[in-house]
């Protein structure tokens, strides 16, 4: 589950459902991802039931933090929203954040956090 999925997963158990899932795309770029959790994961001594249910849930669908934060800004009206539109969405909270948030920015204060 990405930080963007538990968003999603509060907001409906909640009685929201802020996206469509149907309409999200399952790539094999997501797949990838899913399985390089589970192998982080299974490195660092997870439980295998815990492992198991991760295997079983990686079916290559995956929400973006800045898709769900952009149905977030919607209307609840708008809810559930569809991959299209929120990626549409995503991508104008992206190019908002690039230019309120310098790469150099992000970069120094990660370097600070880390002692580097």
């Amino acid at each position: 589950m990405t930080c963007a999925s538990f968003v999603a997963e509060v907001f409906r158990d909640a009685g929201y459902k802020l996206v469509d899932e149907a309409t999200w795309p399952q790539t094999f770029e997501n797949l990838q991802w899913g399985n390089a959790v589970h192998k982080s994961l299974r490195k660092q001594g997870a439980q295998k039931s815990r492992l198991d249910e991760i295997a079983l849930n990686n079916n290559a669908l995956r929400l973006h933090p800045f898709e769900v934060g952009a149905v977030g800004e919607m209307p609840s009206a708008q809810w559930p929203v569809t991959y299209p539109r929120a990626r549409q969405a995503a991508a104008q909270l992206t190019e908002l954040w690039n230019q309120l948030v310098p790469a150099e920015t992000i970069g120094m204060t990660i370097r600070r956090l880390l002692g580097l």
